[in-house]
């Protein structure tokens, strides 16, 4: 089983880009594999606006912390 373990979104040249860090554990809850990185660039429609939904809600609540 794959299990993602870390997700990181940011706007590159190419279009909005997709970093997901994830472990791959065995039917015994070994993990076989740590860290393991895939990259991509978001082209799907859906996935998009889920990923500047997010982001709208992260801005709103940096510009409400005070300092």
């Amino acid at each position: 089983m794959k299990k993602v373990t870390a997700v990181t979104v940011f706007q590159t040249a190419a279009g909005m880009r997709a970093s997901i860090v994830y472990s791959d554990i065995n039917d015994e809850g070994l993990i076989v594999k740590d860290n393991e990185r895939v990259d991509r660039i978001i082209v799907d429609e859906t996935a998009l606006q889920a990923v500047s939904g997010l982001l709208e809600y992260a801005q709103a609540l940096v510009d409400g912390l005070e300092g």
